[in-house]
Order: structure tokens, then C-alpha cells, then sequence
């Protein structure tokens, strides 16, 4: 019993240090697609590669917020 004890132990730290990496990872992706963002703004407007690269960067800024906040439920509790 205390073997298990220790392995569940053992797995739930992993568990939780993996959730920290992927949260920082996340993060500091959603920087990089933010500023990537602010370099598009001035033009996405007027031209169509710039636009679609804008829109597909909105999109996974939405889908890394999604995986910040469930990070960040999982490393809390």
C-alpha cells in the first residue's frame, strides 16, 4: 500500500509539473502571437496575406487562453 501510495504521489507531481510547462509554454506563445498581432494590425486591412495570417493567429490566441485557463484550474487545485 505505501508503495502505491508513493507511485500515485510520484505521478501527481509529474502531472503537475507537466501542466506548469504547458502553461508557461502558452504564455509565452500568447506573447509572441500578440506582438505578431501588433506588427499585422497596420496592414491586415489592406491586404490579403496580412489578413488571413491576422485571423489565423486571432484563432489560436482564442485556443491558447482556452489552455492557459485550464492550466491554470489544474495547477491550482
Amino acid at each position: 500500500m505505501k508503495q502505491l501510495l508513493g507511485d500515485l504521489s510520484a505521478l501527481a507531481a509529474r502531472t503537475h509539473n507537466a501542466e506548469r510547462r504547458i502553461h508557461d509554454r502558452a504564455v509565452a506563445r500568447d506573447g509572441e502571437v500578440a506582438a505578431k498581432l501588433d506588427e499585422l494590425r497596420p496592414t491586415a486591412m489592406f491586404d490579403d496575406d496580412s489578413a488571413k495570417e491576422y485571423q489565423t493567429l486571432v484563432l489560436e490566441r482564442s485556443k491558447l487562453a482556452k489552455v492557459i485557463g485550464l492550466a491554470r484550474q489544474r495547477i491550482a487545485a
